[in-house]
């Protein structure tokens, strides 16, 4: 038969015959894996530097020792990063499971948080363990912007430029704030622009005027 908590107490063996009697007492202490919990939402999607909160409910008897761990490494408390606090729903001594609540903050999230986060809970009767899936997005930022160039017309011009971001960041040019669509341009991926054969018309792409501009889109 499976045990339950309300099981638990003060058994007594009584042996009796017609010369007398006797009696043996135990203490059953029934004990519960834990069961953990993540609290919704589970995975979660933020972006950087967003700070993050990750909660896990575990209910077990006796009461659990709560890890979080990342990679199968145990996460600590470090100042500006992490932070984890622990604490007991109600009293444990009387009530026949333990409901421990225990949450993760990070602070300041970049992609590099980015991964899976395991509650583990154990106690006596075993383990329990869940995961929960962290994506930090970051802004698409311009890393190497295109330069100012002078051409002969008629000279072909090329111009690049970099950016980074998470999902990939997109590049898309202006000229004089209008998206370039042009029979005399090419790009390639976004991040490189060739002008075929450049006129006196293409002169706003070498002006304070042209624009490189990038965002970041989910691929």
């Amino acid at each position: 038969l499976n045990s339950v908590a309300s099981d638990r107490g003060v058994y007594t063996c009584v042996a009796t015959n017609e010369a007398g009697s006797d009696t043996n007492s135990i203490n059953v202490t029934v004990v519960a894996v834990p069961r953990v919990v993540l609290r919704q939402p589970a995975n979660q999607t933020v972006t950087s530097p967003d700070d993050v909160e990750m909660m896990c409910n575990v209910t077990a008897k006796p009461q659990a020792t709560i890890l979080w761990t990342r990679n199968g490494a145990v996460l600590s408390e470090v100042i500006g990063q992490f932070s984890i606090t622990h604490s007991v729903l109600g009293n444990c001594t009387i009530t026949d499971v333990c409901v421990s609540l225990s949450t993760l903050y990070i602070f300041n999230a970049t992609a590099l948080d980015s991964g899976p986060y395991n509650c583990k809970a154990t106690n006596e009767a075993g383990s329990s363990e869940r995961v929960a899936y962290l994506t930090v997005n970051v802004p698409s930022v311009i890393t190497q912007p295109p330069l100012n160039t002078t051409v002969n017309s008629g000279i072909p011009v090329v111009l690049s430029c970099t950016a980074t971001g998470k999902p990939r960041a997109v590049i898309n040019w202006l000229r004089n704030n209008s998206t370039l669509r042009s029979n005399n341009s090419t790009s390639n991926g976004g991040d490189t622009i060739l002008i075929i054969n450049s006129t006196m018309g293409d002169c706003g792409i070498s002006d304070p005027a042209s624009q490189c501009v990038s965002s970041s889109t989910l691929e």
